[in-house]
């Protein structure tokens, strides 16, 4: 089992982040990581049996330590890589973003599924837009 981050972010991608290098970066920039992370773990709970969590690390950067919140999954785990990338395509845009996100139910077995119906080879339409019947 080995354990991996993925880095996501210091704060909703659509927000005014702290700044390397601005007054008492090192304080500010851990509190607004430790606040997106607490949203974070509210916003994408983890599924059941799977290790997945948030931590915020420093990394190393030509102007300064830098801080970021990351997911992190063991690689052998698909549905804990699925999280933690399903955590990387939704993150919240707002500080005000309270959705919550769970992951959808394990997949079905596919040799329950019914057959998908017959498509043509590009988008399944002919010229004028209507389907094979």
């Amino acid at each position: 089992m080995a354990r991996y981050y993925l880095e996501l972010c210091c704060c909703p991608v659509d927000e005014q982040c702290v700044s390397v290098g601005e007054e008492n970066y090192d304080q500010r920039a851990r509190a607004e990581c430790v606040r997106f992370k607490e949203m974070l773990t509210r916003r994408f709970p983890v599924p059941e049996n799977v290790l997945g969590y948030f931590v915020v690390k420093c990394f190393p950067h030509d102007f300064g330590s830098y801080y970021e919140v990351c997911a992190v999954f063991d690689d052998a785990d698909e549905r804990g890589m699925e999280w933690a990338f399903a955590c990387e395509e939704d993150l919240p845009a707002k500080w005000d973003d309270n959705e919550i996100l769970p992951m959808p139910p394990e997949k079905e077995d596919e040799s329950d599924l019914p057959p998908l119906p017959y498509r043509s080879e590009c988008s399944g339409a002919d010229m004028e837009g209507k389907y094979p019947g």
